[in-house]
C-alpha cells in the first residue's frame, strides 16, 4: 500500500476529510505555533486595545450571568487578548472541567457516565510526559501486537485488550489524541481575533433591546475566551510536544502535512479503543472497521450499540441501536444519557419506532 493510499485510508476511517479541507485554511503550517495568539511581549499597550463592546454607549449591565467565575475572568482578562498568566489561570478555573465535546462537535458527547471523566483538565495535564509514554508504548513489542496493522489484514486474530490498557498507555493515547485534535483544528480563531471582535461589535450595535444586548455580549465573550484560551494553551504546550508522532505523508505541502496531525488523532484513538479505553471506544475518529465492530460487540455490548448508532446511517438502523443501548443499560442498571442518543436519532426521524423496537429486541435476544 502506497503512502498516499495509507493517508486516504486514515481519512476514510477517521471520517475527517471535511475537517481536513477546512484545516488547510486553519493550520497552513505543520508546526502548531503557527496558530499561536500574540505573545504577551508583542501585545499592544493596554490603552490601545479595544474592549468587546458595542460602539454606542449602553446602560449598566442589568445582571451578570450565573457563573461564579465571570467576575474573576472580567478582572483577570480586562482586554480582548488572552496571554497573561493571570488571565490563563482564571480561564483554567472556568474551562478545565469541561468535556472536550463542549468545545467541538467533532468529539461526541459522553453517553455512558464513566466516559464523562474525559475532561480538558486531563487533556492538558503534562502532555510532554504523555508523549514520552506513548512513544515507549509504541516501541513495546507487546503493545505493537495488541491491535491489528492499519490495513487490518485477513487472518489477524485478536480482540479488545483491556488487560494491556495500563501497560500500553491507553489513557494517555486517548487524552493526547484530543490535545492534537484541538490544537490542530480549534486554534485558528486566535489568528483573526481582531476580525472576530469587530464582527461582534457590529452585531451588538444592531441590538436595540438592552437585556438582549447584554445576553448576546456575555455569550460572545464566553465563546471568545474559550477559543482564545484553547489557542494559548496549545501555544504554551509547544511545537515539539505537538509535532506529529509519525510521518504518514510528507511532501512539504501544507495540506499534506496537516494529514500528519489527523493521522496521529486516528492512530492514537484507534490504539486506545483496541486497548479498551472506554471513552475512545465510541468516538468518531477511532476504528470503525467491521473487524473492530465485531471485537467491540464481544467486549462491551453497551458501547457497541452506542458506537453503531453513531457509525451507521439510515433512520431505522440508527434508531434500532439507540433503543438497544437504552434497553441494555436499563436491564443492567446502568444510567446512560438516553436523551442525547434519542436527540441524535431524531435527526433521522422517529416514525419507525415500532419496527425499530422489534429489531432492537431481536438484536438483544440470546442466540439460539
Amino acid at each position: 500500500m502506497s503512502r498516499l493510499q495509507v493517508a486516504c485510508a486514515i481519512l476514510v476511517g477517521a471520517g475527517v476529510l471535511g475537517v481536513a479541507l477546512v484545516g488547510v485554511a486553519i493550520l497552513g503550517k505543520r508546526e502548531p505555533d503557527a496558530v499561536a495568539v500574540t505573545d504577551e511581549r508583542n501585545d499592544p499597550p493596554v490603552d490601545q486595545r479595544q474592549p468587546i463592546a458595542a460602539t454606542e454607549p449602553r446602560p449598566a449591565e442589568p445582571r451578570r450571568p450565573e457563573d461564579p467565575g465571570f467576575d474573576d475572568v472580567a478582572y483577570a482578562c480586562p482586554d480582548f487578548y488572552v496571554s497573561t498568566d493571570r488571565c490563563v489561570a482564571a480561564l483554567d478555573r472556568r474551562y478545565l472541567g469541561l468535556s472536550p465535546s463542549s468545545v467541538t462537535d467533532r468529539i461526541l458527547k459522553p453517553i455512558v457516565p464513566s466516559d464523562g471523566a474525559m475532561t480538558l483538565r486531563r487533556v492538558f495535564y503534562d502532555p510532554e510526559e504523555k508523549r514520552t509514554a506513548i512513544e515507549e508504548a509504541w516501541n513495546d513489542p507487546v503493545c505493537a501486537a495488541a491491535w491489528p496493522p492499519m490495513d487490518e489484514p485477513e487472518g489477524w486474530s485478536g480482540g479488545v485488550r483491556r488487560d494491556l490498557g495500563e501497560r500500553c498507555e491507553a489513557d494517555a493515547m486517548a487524552e493526547f489524541s484530543v490535545l492534537v485534535e484541538l490544537c490542530a483544528t480549534e486554534s485558528g480563531y486566535a489568528r483573526n481575533a481582531e476580525f472576530h471582535r469587530e464582527r461582534a461589535v457590529e452585531r451588538l450595535d444592531a441590538i436595540d433591546d438592552n437585556q438582549a444586548y447584554w445576553e448576546a455580549r456575555a455569550a460572545f465573550e464566553n465563546e471568545h475566551y474559550l477559543k482564545m484560551w484553547l489557542a494559548e494553551k496549545c501555544r504554551r504546550t509547544g511545537p515539539g510536544t505537538l509535532a506529529p508522532l509519525k510521518d504518514y505523508v510528507h511532501t512539504g505541502d501544507g495540506f499534506m502535512d496537516f494529514l500528519n496531525y489527523l493521522g496521529d488523532v486516528y492512530s492514537l484513538r484507534r490504539g486506545a479503543a483496541w486497548l479498551g479505553q472506554e471513552w475512545a471506544m465510541v468516538q468518531r475518529n477511532g476504528p470503525r472497521s467491521e473487524m473492530y465492530v465485531h471485537a467491540l460487540r464481544e467486549a462491551d455490548p453497551l458501547r457497541y450499540h452506542v458506537h453503531e448508532a453513531y457509525r451507521l446511517r439510515g433512520k431505522r438502523a440508527v434508531l434500532t441501536h439507540v433503543l438497544a443501548a437504552s434497553k441494555l443499560a436499563a436491564s443492567g442498571g446502568v444510567e446512560i444519557d438516553s436523551g442525547a442518543l434519542f436527540e441524535f436519532a431524531g435527526r433521522y426521524g422517529l416514525d419507525d419506532l415500532e419496527e425499530a423496537d422489534r429489531a432492537a429486541r431481536k438484536l438483544l435476544a440470546p442466540p439460539n
